[in-house]
């Protein structure tokens, strides 16, 4: 489900200047060519058509390699780290599709976790309980995008759901260094456990000498309630006092429960209180556009 282009008029409305769109592999290329065809032959029309929304209001869109499978004809999820057969076929035709447009980027997997430092540059083979793949690591699917003649931007997500820099990182040109911050990913309190859930420098110091190397974004943030924008405000605070770029999950229109920016969807998009500090913050840079 995609925001509709009514909505993302509505997110440049806010003043907005970048989207992340999360894309499923499974449902771009057939991960299952001994049975069922798992691609949708509509779904690359759909983001061209999301593509061409965004950008054609001078905003750059994302595109965030988020779901796989980790086998074939597996069930597509958020896997350990994105398999070595379908993800590389993936973004060979995703930066083909899209490097004439400089508005697009590409975001090479979402949060890769319980793998080494080693396999998330390098892919290798991947065991864990009954687990046994190849996984693709992310300088080979940097080298992948490069390779079609792609110059877009290219956005790395660290290690550990992107919470963690990999010391060695990718090489090549047009690098972002991309990072989640998430104090309480499931609950806010008092069933969140973290002891300072308002608190988001604990995952930002660890990126402090990344950013001297590459530019480095918060792709992702966010609070599980929309009733509180305390903590949402504190990662835009903190991000701008480094001169980071951030994106705060998730514009859903109540699609994604809790995380959900926005109160209501009805032409006027009134910002729930965790959007608040978005809106404060566009405003502050002189994005946002009076009515």
């Amino acid at each position: 489900d995609f925001p509709t282009d009514a909505e993302i008029a509505q997110v440049k409305d806010w003043g907005a200047n970048f989207v992340r769109v999360p894309l499923d592999e499974s449902s771009w290329v057939d991960t299952c060519p001994a049975g069922w065809a798992s691609e949708n032959p509509w779904y690359p029309l759909s983001i061209d058509a999301e593509v061409a929304s965004i950008t054609a209001r001078g905003m750059v869109a994302l595109l965030d390699l988020h779901t796989v499978v980790n086998r074939t004809c597996g069930v597509t999820g958020p896997q350990a780290m994105a398999d070595a057969h379908y993800a590389p076929v993936f973004w060979a035709q995703v930066a083909n599709r899209y490097k004439s447009n400089p508005l697009v980027a590409f975001d090479l997997y979402n949060e890769p976790h319980d793998i080494s430092d080693a396999l998330w540059l390098h892919g290798g083979r991947l065991t864990a309980g009954t687990l046994d793949e190849q996984v693709a690591g992310m300088q080979q699917l940097y080298d992948v995008v490069r390779r079609t003649g792609a110059t877009n931007l290219v956005f790395v997500s660290g290690n550990r759901w992107a919470t963690w820099p990999v010391a060695m990182g990718v090489r090549g040109h047009d690098i972002v260094d991309a990072l989640h911050d998430y104090t309480c990913p499931n609950q806010a309190p008092p069933d969140c456990l973290n002891p300072k859930p308002y608190d988001p420098w604990p995952t930002l110091v660890q990126w402090a000498a990344v950013a001297h190397r590459s530019p480095v974004v918060i792709t992702e943030a966010g609070w599980p309630s929309a009733g509180s924008g305390a903590f949402n405000g504190a990662v835009i605070g903190a991000a701008e006092s480094l001169g980071w770029g951030w994106d705060m999950y998730a514009w859903s229109a109540g699609r994604d429960g809790g995380f959900n920016l926005v109160g209501s969807s009805n032409g006027t998009a009134e910002p729930a209180p965790s959007g608040m500090p978005v809106v404060a913050g566009l405003e502050r840079n002189g994005q946002h556009r009076a009515p």
